[in-house]
């Protein structure tokens, strides 16, 4: 994998990479190089990245699944994913 990807994702991330079941949506902040434009959140969700809040560089949501988790690090300006456990389920 690039090292360009290796230095967007978080520890909990890689673990999710080898270890989560594919279709298991996962709570991200992804932190962007500025304020998204309509055109990045559009490209952002059409990879599988629901959008709940933006508060400047960062935004907060949910990946559909494992899949969608490479697809948003592969955007140009995204700088780095933060995933978390979820803290409830949806």
């Amino acid at each position: 994998m690039p090292t360009y990807l290796e230095d967007k994702l978080n520890a909990r991330s890689w673990y999710y990479l080898r270890e989560i079941e594919p279709d298991v949506a996962i709570d991200a902040l992804v932190r962007l190089a500025a304020k998204p434009t309509q055109q990045q959140e559009e490209q952002l969700k059409a990879v599988g990245y629901h959008i709940r809040y933006v508060t400047g560089k960062v935004i907060s949501g949910s990946l559909e699944n494992i899949g969608s988790l490479m697809k948003v690090a592969e955007l140009p300006y995204v700088k780095q994913i933060e995933t978390s456990a979820p803290m409830y389920q949806e």
